[in-house]
């Protein structure tokens, strides 16, 4: 099942294309990673696929209604803050804003708090947290959405190793209960482990798209990312650590 079509979808600034014709379709059981260097086009390429920026070209949520977009969307933008000192449970609350029911609010709520381990921080003061801590209540919010697509900027950036893995490993959870997950990372390695199709970008361009191994390759990584790293397969999993810059 289709949750995104994109098509030719173009974002300029000044004259400039930042998002340069880009075409993808993303399906149900899908977690993407969308990579590419600093600069590259991920963040507006997010918001230009959810009707937040100004754009050329077809995207099918753009096209929708404001409420149905946020029914069927959940964003997890790069900025964090967090604007008022309300409770953790509160807060993730607001995630159900689309939705009625008091009964299945609640029980999302629960299992967001519960799938980001924040049962224990629900009557907390959502301000009081730690920079990591606000990254994770604001990622439940997002789940407690329920939205069939997930669109996550960054998401990990900032957290501690074992909360990157927990973040990552939640995101591949929900593509196997058949959400799909867009998640813009800077960590190669993670998303070499946890997602099944990356999109690479530069300059603006969609320039590969496929399974991991074939979009990490050294080819790409050298005129992408000028980089050379280090691939293994282990019983754990692909193992990907970038090793030194090209001169």
């Amino acid at each position: 099942m289709s949750l995104l079509e994109i098509s030719g979808l173009t974002v300029r600034r000044n004259g400039c294309p930042v998002v340069d014709g880009v075409s993808l379709s993303l399906g149900s059981g899908e977690c993407v990673g969308l990579i590419g260097p600093n600069g590259a086009g991920k963040t507006t390429l997010l918001r230009a696929a959810l009707g937040l920026e100004p754009h050329a070209g077809r995207s099918s949520l753009a096209e929708l209604p404001l409420t149905a977009r946020a029914r069927q969307a959940a964003f997890l933008p790069q900025a964090r803050q967090i604007a008022w000192p309300v409770d953790v449970e509160t807060l993730v609350g607001l995630g159900r804003l689309p939705h009625g029911g008091p009964a299945a609010d609640a029980a999302a709520v629960e299992a967001a708090l519960a799938r980001l381990d924040l049962l224990s921080f629900r009557h907390r003061i959502a301000t009081r947290l730690s920079g990591g801590e606000q990254a994770r209540v604001l990622i439940a919010r997002a789940l407690a959405q329920e939205a069939p697509l997930l669109l996550a900027d960054e998401p990990i950036a900032g957290l501690d190793p074992g909360h990157q893995l927990a973040t990552m490993e939640i995101f591949a959870r929900l593509a196997g209960e058949g959400h799909g997950v867009v998640v813009a990372v800077h960590e190669l390695g993670l998303a070499a482990r946890f997602c099944d199709r990356l999109l690479l970008m530069d300059a603006g361009r969609l320039v590969a798209d496929g399974p991991p191994a074939a979009v990490l390759s050294e080819a790409n990584l050298a005129r992408v990312f000028r980089i050379r790293a280090f691939h293994a397969d282990t019983p754990a999993g692909p193992v990907f650590q970038p090793m030194e810059v090209l001169s």
